[in-house]
């Protein structure tokens, strides 16, 4: 990981090098979140979750706190209308999978979309109101909304 971080002089980094070692095995980023480098500890702040994020938010180095901090503060952010990706992409998904703004999550549902819908629907953060609204869609799928265990039972 500190090679990636140390290219040679004629090498420009590109760190989505970096994020797709990530991709390809998330357990990667529990060992970047422990790496002796802060550099790479840093790196790993973003996409870090639950222990491994408390962890960084504790670092001595304040530079990885700061990131863990930030990473935090983006993570409870509500999802409004402007964050959602205009095409089907990662983007895309991962929104419909954060926090949502009422807004965001009734944009979507008056939608014609329908897997972003049923993404609205299994959703912990729509709104009790629009969940009403989806009980009734004409759609099965959207109405038979999925439980995910140790989600909430609306």
């Amino acid at each position: 990981m500190t090679d990636l971080l140390d290219p040679p002089e004629d090498l420009i980094m590109d760190y989505e090098v970096f994020e797709e070692l990530f991709a390809a095995d998330w357990n990667r980023v529990f060992v970047a979140a422990r790496h002796p480098d802060p550099r790479v500890r840093r790196f790993a702040a973003p996409y870090a979750w639950r222990d491994d994020l408390r962890l960084l938010l504790s670092d001595p180095d304040p530079r990885v706190a700061v990131a863990a901090a930030v990473a935090v503060a983006e993570r409870e952010r509500l999802m409004e209308p402007a964050d959602l990706p205009q095409h089907h992409c990662h983007a895309f998904w991962w929104v419909l999978q954060r926090r949502l703004s009422s807004a965001l999550a009734e944009q979507v549902v008056a939608s014609d979309d329908l897997n972003a819908v049923r993404s609205v629907a299994v959703n912990a953060t729509t709104p009790p109101h629009l969940i009403q609204i989806l009980s009734q869609h004409p759609h099965t799928k959207i109405r038979a909304r999925d439980r995910r265990p140790g989600g909430p039972d609306r």
